[in-house]
C-alpha cells in the first residue's frame, strides 16, 4: 500500500491518504471520511429522488398513452357520427328537390287563379268506389229480398196483475194494521190505491230481499186525501213489498188496498 500527501485547503495541514493495490482511496483523516459519507448519503437521497421521478414519467406516459386512445376513439366515433350526418343531408336534399318539383308541377296547373286536374282519362265507372256501391247493392237487394214477407212485427203481449190487499178493513184505534206482501220479482213499478177514512193518517211503504224482515222505504210515504182515497206509484227494485197502517185517530177507521202491476 503508498500513501499520497494532500494539504486540506482550508488548514493548510497535510492529510495522508492510502491507496490500495486496486487503486481505491484508503481514508485515514476522520473529516474526509465523515465527507465522503455524508456526500455518499446525499447521493442515495438523489438517487431516491431521481426513482421517484422516472416512476412518476413513467406514471405520466401511461397516462398520456390512454389520453391519446381515448381521443382517437372520440374521433372515430365523431367521424362516424359526421359521416351519417352528410347522408342524412343527402337523403334531405334528395326530398327537397323532389317537393320542389312537385310544387313546380302544381304550378304549372294553376291557371287564372284555379286548378285544373285531370280526375280520370275515362268516366267514373272505373272507379273502384263505383264497384264497391254496386257490391253493397246487389247485398242489400239480397237481404230485402230475404226479409220481405218473412218479418213480423207485433207490438209485446202485456199483462196486468192486481190483487186485493185490503178489503173494507176495520182498524181499531191505536192499532197498526199490516198487509200481505208483493212479490216483484220481474217488475219495478207498481201502483197502490184504495180508501181509508183517517185524512190525518199515512201508509208505511216496506221492502224485503227475503220476504221475512221487512224495511221502511224512507222516501216513499201514501198521504190521504179529504175524500178519503189514495193512489200512489212506486218505482222498488227490491223483491218484496208491502204496506203498514197504524191507527192513531181516536177511533176505529177502515182501509182497503189494492195493488196493480204490469209485465
Amino acid at each position: 500500500m503508498s500513501m499520497i500527501q494532500i494539504v486540506g485547503s482550508d488548514s493548510g495541514v497535510a492529510h495522508l491518504l492510502k491507496v490500495d493495490s486496486d487503486g481505491k482511496l484508503a481514508v485515514k483523516d476522520a473529516v474526509l471520511e465523515a465527507s465522503l459519507t455524508s456526500m455518499e448519503a446525499k447521493m442515495d437521497v438523489d438517487n431516491a429522488v431521481f426513482d421517484l421521478m422516472k416512476t412518476k414519467l413513467d406514471e405520466i406516459e401511461v397516462s398520456a398513452d390512454a389520453l391519446i386512445l381515448a381521443n382517437h376513439v372520440d374521433l372515430v366515433a365523431l367521424e362516424a357520427s359526421l359521416t351519417a350526418m352528410e347522408v342524412k343531408q343527402d337523403t334531405q336534399i334528395t326530398h327537397l328537390s323532389e317537393i320542389e318539383g312537385a310544387v313546380e308541377t302544381l304550378e304549372g296547373c294553376v291557371a287564372s287563379s284555379k286548378v285544373n286536374v285531370n280526375i280520370s282519362s275515362g268516366n267514373i265507372s272505373g272507379f273502384a268506389t263505383e264497384a264497391k256501391q254496386d257490391v253493397l247493392e246487389t247485398s242489400m237487394n239480397a237481404v230485402q229480398a230475404a226479409v220481405e214477407g218473412t218479418l213480423s212485427v207485433s207490438a209485446p203481449a202485456v199483462s196486468t196483475t192486481s190483487a186485493v190487499l185490503k178489503n173494507a178493513v176495520s182498524v181499531a184505534t191505536a192499532n197498526t194494521e199490516t198487509s200481505s206482501s208483493v212479490d216483484l220479482n220481474d217488475v219495478k213499478k207498481i201502483s197502490i190505491f184504495g180508501s181509508l177514512d183517517d185524512t190525518t193518517g199515512n201508509i208505511v211503504v216496506e221492502v224485503s230481499h227475503d220476504n221475512t224482515t221487512f224495511y221502511q222505504k224512507s222516501d216513499e210515504v201514501v198521504y190521504i186525501n179529504s175524500s178519503t182515497h189514495f193512489n200512489k206509484e212506486i218505482e222498488v227494485s227490491a223483491r218484496y213489498i208491502r204496506f203498514k197502517y197504524q191507527n192513531d185517530s181516536g177511533s176505529a177507521k177502515t182501509w182497503t188496498l189494492i195493488s196493480s202491476y204490469k209485465k
